[in-house]
């Protein structure tokens, strides 16, 4: 068993255990920013050292998502001491879910990945940890743990239950049948098991939105076992876009960010830019995200949306720089980070309440009823047709960003949240 890092014990601390990189580790770096981390288990990390800082830069270099996505695998706010990492197990994690040939193999491999996590990170021990934090879909097996061990357990929920995910993916396959790539729905069910053993043994969970908080509440949830803590961006890297001249002879830059699928309602957007007709003229869309979608959609889609495709990660930043509106009409989500760099980067949002986003209707965007592509419509005519309205929204949207969504708010909700908890 691992001992506590520090010569004598904190008034409180935090075991964290995230299979994956959750919000480039947004959980275990504000802990250990704020002196509350015990003790961190992940999978694949390079830790600050010499050799592992060269293999940044090699992995950095090579031209592949997953490479360039293992280049980022560290938190220099993280100590070094504080980490425990499988790579072994994120090595073969990766392989089998690109092996996986249908989504119900790749359920199967998440969940037999999430109980050998789990496992490893208990058998490595919790310290003097007061409290136990993990990820849905992957803590039954550190909760088990936690709780054998007498400690308080904390549950995120990244997303909205699996069954109202898997009721609306369901009816978009039936809505827009020979639109996905892969045209055979999946549900969910051994992840649900273990979601359903997790808010039993939870004493608090942690929701990204309202959206998520009332999924948990339509499963029989108990409302005050729940906390919504909506998430963060480093706004300091995000530029205030350039807000020039403007007037309505200029056309509308409207950018989607995201998979290229139906479960972020891009087809909406389409449905949107086609009932606007001559209308549509006057705008200029773009998305950007891994394509998902039929060879048929795609040629589809070209009629009013410039595909992208993939981009690096350091374009995203010159996609908002350059766009007037995000428009994400996701059909169901946690709370979707994209929505969040818009903001800091004082481009306004669209989006649907499914989207768990902290857009403010009116004010920093607009929440638009799910699948509602005349709304969507409506609402980018307006911001087409006034450019005083779009220049308020983008001050708006950055001013909101700044006081909410730093890393620093975030550390409040955060830590808020754990301190009301009552410690075992």
């Amino acid at each position: 068993m691992l001992e506590s890092s520090t010569s004598s014990p904190k008034e409180w601390s935090v075991a964290v255990a995230i299979l994956g990189a959750r919000m480039h580790y947004a959980v275990p770096s504000t802990l250990a920013s704020a002196g509350r981390l015990e003790r961190f288990y992940t999978d694949f990390y390079l830790q600050d050292t010499k050799f592992e800082s060269w293999m940044r830069q090699v992995l950095s270099r090579i031209p592949f998502k997953a490479s360039l996505r293992a280049a980022q695998r560290y938190d220099t706010r993280i100590p070094a001491e504080l980490v425990s990492a499988f790579p072994g197990l994120g090595i073969l994690y990766v392989l089998a879910l690109r092996m996986a040939v249908s989504e119900s193999r790749r359920e199967k491999e998440f969940v037999w990945f999430g109980r050998w996590f789990g496992q490893l990170a208990v058998r490595h021990g919790f310290g003097q940890a007061t409290f136990a934090y993990g990820m849905n879909g992957t803590s039954v097996e550190w909760f088990e743990g936690a709780q054998q061990a007498g400690r308080t357990c904390i549950l995120e929920q990244c997303s909205a239950p699996y069954p109202i995910y898997d009721q609306l993916s369901q009816e978009e396959y039936q809505l827009w049948p020979g639109w996905e790539r892969d045209s055979v729905f999946h549900r969910n069910q051994y992840l649900f098991q273990r979601e359903l053993q997790e808010w039993e043994q939870a004493d608090l969970i942690i929701c990204g939105s309202q959206f998520v908080a009332d999924g948990l509440a339509a499963h029989s949830v108990a409302l005050d076992k729940c906390q919504v803590v909506p998430y963060a961006v480093d706004v300091d890297s995000y530029s205030m876009k350039q807000l020039g001249k403007t007037d309505a002879n200029q056309k509308l830059k409207v950018l989607f960010l995201g998979g290229i699928r139906i479960m972020k309602g891009i087809q909406y957007l389409y449905q949107a830019l086609e009932q606007l007709g001559n209308a549509a003229s006057f705008i200029e869309a773009r998305a950007a995200g891994s394509i998902m979608v039929s060879p048929e959609t795609i040629e589809m889609l070209k009629k009013h949306i410039h595909l992208l495709g993939l981009v690096p990660r350091k374009e995203v930043g010159h996609l908002l720089a350059w766009a007037d509106v995000l428009v994400l009409p996701s059909i169901c989500e946690g709370s979707a980070l994209v929505t969040y760099e818009a903001l800091a980067s004082g481009v306004p949002v669209i989006t649907t309440p499914n989207a768990g986003s902290p857009v403010q209707d009116g004010v920093t965007g607009f929440i638009v009823p799910n699948r509602n592509a005349a709304a969507i419509a409506e609402r980018l005519e307006w911001l087409a047709q006034n450019p005083n309205l779009r220049l308020d929204m983008s001050i708006a949207a950055r001013h909101y960003a700044e006081e909410h969504l730093s890393w620093e708010a975030y550390s409040c909700r955060l830590l808020a949240a754990i301190k009301s908890v009552r410690m075992k």
